[in-house]
């Protein structure tokens, strides 16, 4: 269950990387602009950037791309601009992990190669442990 819904207050973007539930982390490829979660190190291109939009947030790759989820479940870093597919919320766990929801209700997850965003329930590879980029 949801805990908290994080509100930000930013003066710029924040930098981090994403976790999943194996120890992996989520990474922007440079190369068609994929998305895995297959590093278990953060490098450049686990880095992200937290941009708010009101409510919600907008995540940008190091490639200057954002991550994007279709109504299909697609799960992408390809958006050049910011459009509804690009915004999310964060639901904050009480273990401190994140759920991201996107625009059409489903979580953002999975392992490896296999990224989607097409379930409505909040299940263990759909939660993302945040590490802060120094």
């Amino acid at each position: 269950s949801t805990f908290n819904k994080y509100k930000f207050i930013m003066a710029g973007a924040w930098s981090f990387g994403l976790r999943n539930n194996a120890g992996k982390f989520l990474t922007a490829e440079s190369f068609g602009f994929r998305i895995n979660a297959n590093s278990k190190v953060m490098k450049k291109k686990q880095i992200f950037f937290l941009e708010q939009e009101g409510e919600k947030v907008c995540i940008r790759t190091h490639l200057g791309r954002y991550l994007t989820a279709t109504a299909a479940g697609d799960f992408k870093a390809d958006a050049e601009v910011k459009g509804p597919n690009e915004m999310f919320e964060i639901e904050a766990q009480r273990d401190g992990s994140w759920a991201l929801k996107t625009a059409h209700g489903y979580y953002a997850g999975g392992q490896g190669e296999d990224l989607r965003a097409f379930t409505k329930v909040i299940e263990a590879d759909r939660l993302w442990t945040v590490k802060l980029a120094m």
